[in-house]
């Protein structure tokens, strides 16, 4: 852009070195720093490293896709696996040299695909950087992640539900509701405020986080070099249409495209809840929810205004941005209407009567209305597209895509919001939707199908029977794995509570309130047909199977 006109630019080798700027000047703007930050010094080769074996080799494979993207050493990710595969020893030996001595230099530099997110093509701005790593590195990181889960598992915080085993969208999402429902039913009001950040993965600050490792958390010193390293004289070039620009420093951010980053990140902003010391905190990554629970509104809100500001000096501290403008308030209780302003740094947000959390809309109610049109209409606009290429298809190959592209969005979530006290008009919505698909699934609109034949002929389950599935299903899973904590903790208090009164039997809705119900406590009523064996604190696999039978949904094969 020059004197407010557009200037095209159709050399590769120019376009390279535009978009390598854009990018780290980006980083550079938002991070506000008057200088470079100080490298992060190379750190003192351990006494004690880590030493890989061949079983941690193979268990690193067996989670790497055999995919053709290549970094800037060139070799494809299919290529390195199956080199791998086939010397494993070879491997092994550069694996622990790494982990011994420090990464070779090559694995330092990312290679940097600027990929189009919307908008005009032509604006450098509407384009993010995609990175491929080196393939050796990436099963380097592989190696190195279960080490680092296993040290660092008390650092990211229970709360945190982003990059952690048996941890999901879903699970944050019912975490927030179950709180939220246990307010109100008690007659409290829950506020809840979400703060965004823009750029969270680009503007870690490598020197804070190598302090927070040594002072918060007992590291081995294997561990901790291998940490430094990897964030040490970190690099990268970016591509564009196979002509590459110069490498430029990486002085600040976790690296995009890697699998520790991800890692590096909770971490690094795991003690944040600790700071601020709310009722309940819920994160994904770099989405967190804050919970203020009160009853009287007043001193809620003085209550926020506090938290908020302590909130917002820890993450100016760590070096973040916070967006305002993307920051959300929801007052949930009798008086959710009420409007409420709340000061995030130096913007005054004002409530409103949903929130977005994780793709999933909260209402100040529950009631999850909003949630379920919006879904349904962002659903609907895929179907005449999907009937337009029914015939293409066989049936089998189009069970398969309308899974994928049309109820894996319809369900998205719906162990949060499918649930027995959904309200009879919205679940009509489910059905309508629900069968819509199936009619074009089955190409047959002559003759009016029974909704159970419709079932029947697709193999897929009704909404009711799927909502009943999931729900039961992720009991299961929380009771296995003791995981989320803060659910797995409710349930078990459930059961045990339900034992000495055999009478109410195992699913049971002891909810005055018609919210309240959606606690994790009270919305267990309706799997009436599983009983004893499967609730016990080994759940055999013949159990889960007759689940799933039950269901005969064709997630089958995906769980």
């Amino acid at each position: 852009m020059q004197e407010g006109k557009l200037i095209r630019i159709s050399d590769y080798d120019e376009l390279s070195e535009i978009f390598g700027t854009f990018f780290i000047e980006k980083v550079d703007k938002l991070s506000k720093l008057e200088q470079r930050p100080i490298e992060v010094k190379q750190g003192r080769i351990p006494n004690n490293p880590i030493v890989f074996n061949a079983e941690d080799l193979c268990n690193a494979l067996k989670l790497i896709k055999s995919k053709k993207c290549f970094g800037h050493d060139g070799i494809p990710l299919k290529m390195a696996k199956d080199f791998a595969t086939i010397y494993p020893d070879i491997t092994l030996e550069l694996i622990n040299q790494a982990a011994r001595r420090g990464m070779p230099n090559e694995w330092r530099t990312a290679r940097v695909l600027p990929l189009h997110k919307n908008g005009d093509k032509l604006d450098v701005s509407n384009y993010r950087p995609i990175s491929n790593l080196p393939s050796f590195s990436t099963i380097y990181e592989k190696m190195v992640l279960k080490k680092l889960n296993e040290e660092t598992i008390n650092l990211e915080g229970l709360s945190q539900h982003g990059f952690r085993s048996h941890h999901s969208t879903a699970t944050a999402c019912l975490e927030l509701q179950s709180v939220i429902a246990e307010a109100i039913d008690a007659g409290n009001f829950a506020i809840v405020y979400s703060i965004d950040m823009s750029a969270a993965f680009d503007l870690l600050r490598q020197d804070i986080l190598l302090d927070e490792l040594h002072n918060r958390g007992d590291l081995s010193e294997g561990i901790l070099f291998i940490i430094t390293d990897f964030l040490y004289k970190r690099q990268f070039i970016t591509e564009v249409s196979g002509k590459q620009s110069k490498e430029r420093r990486l002085d600040v951010g976790c690296v995009q495209g890697s699998t520790l980053g991800p890692k590096l990140f909770t971490v690094y902003c795991g003690g944040i809840q600790q700071v601020i010391k709310p009722d309940h905190y819920v994160s994904y990554a770099d989405d967190s929810y804050v919970v203020i629970i009160d009853k009287d509104l007043d001193h809620g809100l003085e209550r926020v205004k506090q938290m908020s500001r302590s909130h917002i000096h820890e993450l100016e501290r760590l070096g973040m941005k916070v967006n305002a403008k993307k920051s959300e308030v929801v007052n949930f209780g009798k008086k959710s209407h009420t409007a409420i302003d709340v000061q995030i740094g130096e913007d005054i947000i004002k409530s409103k009567q949903t929130i977005k959390v994780l793709g999933v809309l909260f209402d100040d109610r529950l009631t999850w209305e909003n949630h379920i049109r919006h879904t349904i209409a962002k659903c609907g606009s895929k179907l005449s597209v999907l009937l337009k290429i029914r015939r293409k298809f066989m049936f089998e190959d189009f069970q398969k895509l309308i899974t994928s592209q049309y109820f894996s969005q319809l369900y998205y979530c719906s162990e949060v919001w499918l649930i027995p006290t959904l309200k009879a008009n919205l679940k009509k919505l489910v059905n309508t939707a629900h069968y819509k698909a199936l009619r074009i699934s089955l190409y047959d609109f002559k003759k009016k199908i029974p909704r159970h034949e419709l079932t029947k002929r697709c193999k897929r389950a009704s909404p009711s029977e799927w909502g009943k599935y999931a729900q039961a299903s992720f009991v299961i899973k929380c009771l296995q794995h003791n995981a989320p904590n803060h659910l797995a903790v409710k349930i078990r208090e459930t059961l045990f509570a339900t034992r000495r009164e055999p009478e109410i039997g195992k699913f049971f809705n002891n909810s005055k309130g018609k919210i309240g119900r959606q606690s994790i406590q009270n919305r267990l009523k309706f799997m009436d047909s599983f009983k004893e064996p499967w609730l016990g604190k080994e759940i055999p696999d013949n159990s889960r199977r007759r689940m799933l039978k039950r269901a005969f949904f064709d997630y089958l094969t995906r769980n």
